[in-house]
Order: structure tokens, then C-alpha cells, then sequence
């Protein structure tokens, strides 16, 4: 079954292209300004910085707009998609970047894909069950990850499986009754 979780248009507008708009443009006077009048510290700072930030987003594809999740791959994309199949992963860790809105995942499969992708989940559709996503693929890939150890019920199973589970339980209810 696949599961796509979409990041607000309204909000990446907002937070992913105006900002990186705007680093365009800060990089383009910078360059000029050292082309004009010289290199300076303060603007080879600043080029570096905005550069950094453009690559992450046009060239590694590191902010996504669409999470796509089946059971064989999960896709990242925004500015082209980068994929990566399930059953062959070899890294996927999540780590709270900021606490209820952001985390970062690092994935990689054998087959050579990987990547760094800064998830806003709290901007994203259904983002608790993209969040029970992650730790299912965590802990598919690492299933003795000290994060999901303590803790046995992170992760166990996919978000969809849970309410497909329910739905079923609820039906043998009603026919029982």
C-alpha cells in the first residue's frame, strides 16, 4: 500500500522557496560586491553559506515536499526525487533536530542511494503516521538501535498496518454483537 505525505503548499512556499529565493539573491549581491570591490572575509562567508544552503536544496534534494512510502521504496522528492528501496537499507536514522517539528534522516541502500533529508513533519499530512514510518523503516533497518531499544513499541509495525488492524477489530465487534 503506498502512503504519501505532502508538506503544506502554503508553508513550503513560505519556509523552503522564498527562503531559498531570497539566498539567491543575498548570493548574487555578494558575488557582485567581491567582484565590485574586492574579495572580503565578511562576503566569502556569506557566498559560502548561501551556496551550502542551495546545494542542500537543489542539488541533494534535501528538503522534500513529497515522502512517498510503499513497501518497496520510499521516495523523497522536491526539485527531482531520490528513491530508495526498502528491503535493501542499510542506514536509516532519525534524529530530532528540532523537538515536534523537524528531524533529519539519514538514509542509504545497497544499491548505492543515499542522502540527508531535513523532514518539517510538523508541516507535513498525516505526520504522526510519517513519524511511525520512520521508526518502522529504523527499525527495520537497525532493528537493535539503542534509540527504539528501551522502548519496544516504536517501530514495530507500519502506521497503515495499525489501522487496517483496527478496522478489522471493530468489524468482528459489530458481527459478534
Amino acid at each position: 500500500m503506498q502512503r504519501t505525505y505532502t508538506f503544506d503548499l502554503h508553508f513550503y512556499r513560505i519556509k523552503v522557496l522564498y527562503m531559498h529565493y531570497a539566498l539567491i539573491a543575498i548570493l548574487a549581491y555578494s558575488l557582485y560586491h567581491m567582484i565590485a570591490n574586492g574579495l572580503s572575509a565578511l562576503f566569502i562567508v556569506i557566498s559560502l553559506i548561501c551556496a551550502y544552503a542551495l546545494k542542500n536544496l537543489f542539488l541533494s534534494k534535501s528538503v522534500p515536499r513529497y515522502v512517498i512510502v510503499d513497501d518497496e521504496k520510499i521516495t523523497f522528492k522536491s526539485f527531482g526525487q531520490k528513491t530508495m528501496m526498502v528491503r535493501s537499507l542499510n542506514l536509516f536514522r532519525i534524529k530530532t533536530s528540532t523537538p515536534g517539528y523537524q528531524v533529519v534522516v539519514r538514509a542509504a541502500d545497497n544499491d548505492g542511494n543515499k542522502g540527508t533529508f531535513w523532514v518539517s513533519f510538523n508541516y507535513f499530512s498525516d505526520k504522526q503516521d510519517l513519524l511511525e514510518e520512520f521508526n518502522y523503516l529504523e527499525r527495520r533497518a537497525h532493528p537493535d538501535s539503542l534509540r527504539l531499544r528501551g522502548n519496544d513499541s516504536i517501530g514495530q509495525c507500519r502506521p497503515h498496518e495499525k489501522i487496517d488492524e483496527t478496522a478489522s477489530d471493530d468489524s468482528e465487534a459489530g458481527e459478534s454483537g
